[in-house]
């Protein structure tokens, strides 16, 4: 397997899994030589992998992987997973997939099913629930949907590759919009293209790159209000769906990141609550894929 990418992610969550699935590596890429040498200190009793600055297609040829998995920074992604899938790779790729929905579809185009992308929160069970709670037709049609979703900025954020609009290929809305809306589209199972913007502001502050955004829409049926943002004091997700029939509430902390709390509202039945463990649901993605057990 060749690594392309050797940051917090890496070695939090595709790490441990690597060495879970006894994977061997042998390429391991990115342009900080101490991250390099500090995942090859960690390959006890495997030969030494194929070290690169960057990702090219001599450094596969070379180290002949069976996969690779993309972990550098956003605004890469695209870059490192045509080049990987251009010469013949398996290739799953950390979110978000690409810069812009063209990029996304010439890689979607050139896969042939050797592609898979991480997508966490379609594991979690709180939203798993809800997600039944509307394909069950439980709260009726959906009639307006309010998502606040925060997270702090990673140490030294300003001084990271996520504070540089290239690297970074956007601020809180393209990394962390990339869940919120997805969440929302698989959610509701629809590709929510008949919802029109009406209100978009995204604010910058002590950094390069936005650091929040506040989006309004509306549709034919439904009301769409979405508050995204990096927050260092009180970081977490608010949720409310609200149906003809009934209401769901989802609220996570994310200082204590593992509850998750959700509230259906029926006016006959009142409020029903029920709390959910989230364990490693971030983790899932790339375990599934890597082990088999799911068609990503």
């Amino acid at each position: 397997m060749a690594v392309v990418g050797c940051g917090r992610r890496f070695g939090t969550a595709i790490l441990p899994v690597l060495k879970e699935c006894e994977a061997q590596l042998v390429a391991v890429i990115d342009p900080s030589r101490h991250a390099r040498d500090s995942v090859i200190s960690g390959l006890l009793g495997q030969p030494t992998p194929v070290t690169s600055e960057e990702l090219s297609a001599t450094v596969l040829r070379d180290s002949r992987p069976d996969m690779v998995v993309v972990a550098s920074p956003s605004g890469l992604h695209f870059e490192h997973a045509w080049m990987a899938l251009a010469s013949g790779m398996m290739t799953f790729v950390e979110k978000p997939l690409a810069r812009c929905a063209e990029e996304a579809d010439r890689l979607r185009s050139m896969s042939g099913r050797r592609l898979a992308v991480s997508e966490q929160r379609v594991h979690r069970t709180d939203l798993k629930f809800v997600r039944e709670c509307i394909s069950s037709g439980g709260i009726g049609r959906v009639t307006k949907i309010i998502y606040h979703d925060t997270v702090a900025p990673v140490p030294s954020f300003g001084k990271s590759w996520r504070n540089d609009l290239l690297l970074a290929g956007g601020g809180v809305l393209f990394d962390l919009g990339y869940h919120t809306i997805n969440t929302l589209q698989w959610l509701l199972d629809s590709s929510c293209h008949d919802l029109v913007p009406r209100f978009v502001r995204l604010g910058r502050g002590k950094f390069s790159v936005e650091d929040s955004a506040r989006i309004s829409c509306t549709g034919q049926e439904m009301e769409l209000r979405l508050r995204i943002g990096l927050d260092a004091v009180c970081p977490g997700e608010y949720l409310l769906i609200e149906g003809t029939r009934a209401s769901v509430r989802v609220r996570r902390e994310r200082l204590d990141g593992s509850i998750s709390l959700v509230a259906v509202h029926t006016p006959k039945s009142g409020t029903r609550i029920t709390r959910h463990h989230l364990d490693n649901a971030h983790d899932t993605p790339f375990s599934e894929g890597l082990h088999g057990r799911k068609n990503i």
